[in-house]
């Protein structure tokens, strides 16, 4: 596990959802300098940082949707991390979960050089990595659709078949 060595002087965390994130600003020392829950929506999260500008370092917990996130922060310069969710979950510990302490939590790892990080996939691998995953969750389907099938025919006493004659679709 690799753990980034962050030298900015404010450390933002952002909680990431589907709609939108959290985000917390923290310094050095660990006090909190800013705290918002807002939608998801580049301009205002540089709007944001800019006073903050150029000693910030974003960093976020991998999730489905952090490409726009990532890709706004390199076009814009802000020095962008990627968390290990598994990695992170294990570190921090914490038994209580909502939106405001896991934003704090990511900015306090990023502060102490706990932050695991993942790899941030570049634009022109991520269309085929999702493409393999789909693919990958659509076979686990047809698997467990024959799995299902062959178990319907052994419920039913008809036990004279091979798991091909169930894809195959021939009569027994």
């Amino acid at each position: 596990m690799n753990y980034a060595k962050i030298k900015q002087r404010y450390l933002c965390g952002i909680d990431l959802h589907a709609n939108s994130m959290y985000l917390k600003i923290l310094d050095r020392e660990g006090q909190v300098l800013y705290k918002r829950n807002m939608p998801n929506n580049f301009a205002l999260f540089k709007q944001i940082l800019t006073p903050f500008l150029p000693d910030i370092a974003a960093g976020v917990e991998s999730t489905f949707n952090y490409y726009w996130l990532y890709d706004g922060c390199v076009e814009a310069g802000i020095p962008f991390y990627l968390g290990h969710a598994a990695y992170m979950k294990a570190i921090a510990g914490n038994k209580q979960k909502n939106d405001p302490l896991d934003a704090e939590t990511i900015a306090h790892l990023m502060r102490s050089n706990l932050f695991p990080q993942a790899y941030p996939y570049p634009k022109e691998m991520r269309a085929v990595r999702d493409l393999l995953r789909r693919r990958h969750r659509l076979v686990r389907h047809r698997s467990e659709a024959y799995t299902h099938v062959q178990l319907l025919l052994r419920q039913q006493g008809i036990c004279e078949f091979r798991g091909k004659d169930v894809k195959c679709n021939r009569g027994w």
